[in-house]
């Protein structure tokens, strides 16, 4: 049968048996606007959610909490929607069995909904919706849909570096590295830092995202992230903190925290660890006055105020030996 969603006038007229015919058409006496509807009615299926701010979102996967499965559908309704939500892990969200209709949105037409709690402890799954629709013509649909992943696993944060015994010197780069897995799927990873904890003013960075990442499985499900920052750049020396944050598309958001030590000592490329207090300080002596900063100069005098391995010691004490000669 064709499908068709039309509205047609019919007319009646007379004729009798001598021919004499009444062909006046008036649609208060003998002419008729027809719905011809033989076209089952349609729906757009939505899951909406609340944010942090009360503001509504459409959902594209589901973690723990409150949402709303909404049915927009395409015509006038007969009655309101049977449906039935459970999910493809055997989850149910109406009785099963039961006769369960969605309910009309107030100030929304032609559009019914089921209010729906997702909670913890649920394997990860889709959501499964059977649902059958009914026109004023008495057409009939049901279908299904699978979709909206359900996923309350926040997202696994390995770091490589730094890590909690971690010092960095003057001039090295402060490598920030790790993977994230999701098994649905990372949406983000961002940092922000905290620099100075034992200054009396800290300095907060904002949030930014990783741009250096890389999914190391064909699911996208694990990522690899770098991000490398000076250890030259950080105004104080002493402990710093590293905030991680990684963000599934279900929503769920897992944080780590991790501090580590930056300090004003600098190695040279003739192996002396230089140190100071302040980073206007961060330069090599030049003992000798010779214009030839100790690390490049091939014997220095002295060599004050800096730590010296034993090695480095008993070269310098054969140099001395030699200016003596």
């Amino acid at each position: 049968m064709y499908e068709i969603d039309r509205y047609r006038w019919y007319a009646v007229t007379q004729t009798d048996q001598w021919g004499n015919e009444n062909t006046v058409v008036s649609n208060e006496f003998n002419a008729w606007l027809v719905h011809e509807d033989t076209t089952a009615p349609t729906a757009i299926i939505t899951v909406e959610g609340e944010d942090d701010n009360d503001e509504d979102f459409i959902a594209e996967a589901l973690t723990q909490g409150d949402y709303e499965l909404l049915f927009k559908v395409n015509e006038e309704l007969g009655e309101d929607p049977i449906i039935n939500v459970t999910t493809t892990g055997g989850h149910a969200f109406t009785e099963e069995g039961g006769l369960v209709r969605a309910e009309k949105v107030p100030g929304k037409a032609d559009t019914y909904r089921l209010r729906m709690t997702v909670p913890s402890g649920l394997v990860n799954s889709n959501l499964h919706v059977e649902y059958t629709l009914v026109d004023v013509a008495g057409n009939t649909r049901t279908e299904v849909e699978i979709g909206w992943p359900i996923d309350v696993e926040d997202p696994d944060i390995q770091m490589y570096s730094p890590g909690p015994e971690s010092t960095y010197l003057y001039g090295e780069y402060v490598r920030v590295h790790g993977s994230v897995t999701d098994d649905v799927g990372v949406e983000f990873v961002r940092i922000k830092f905290e620099k100075g904890l034992d200054q009396t003013s800290i300095i907060r960075t904002e949030w930014f995202n990783v741009t250096d990442i890389t999914a190391i499985d064909d699911g996208g499900k694990t990522f690899v992230f770098e991000y490398l920052d000076p250890a030259a750049s950080w105004p104080e020396k002493g402990r710093q903190r590293l905030i991680i944050e990684a963000g599934d598309s279900a929503g769920n958001v897992e944080e780590v925290r991790i501090t580590f030590i930056v300090d004003l000592c600098q190695r040279s490329t003739s192996r002396y660890t230089v140190c100071a207090t302040e980073v206007a300080d961060m330069q090599v002596p030049d003992d000798d006055n010779d214009g030839v900063p100790n690390d490049e100069d091939s014997c220095p005098l002295t060599v004050p105020n800096t730590e010296v391995d034993l090695q480095q010691d008993v070269y310098l004490q054969g140099c001395f030996l030699e200016r003596s000669s």
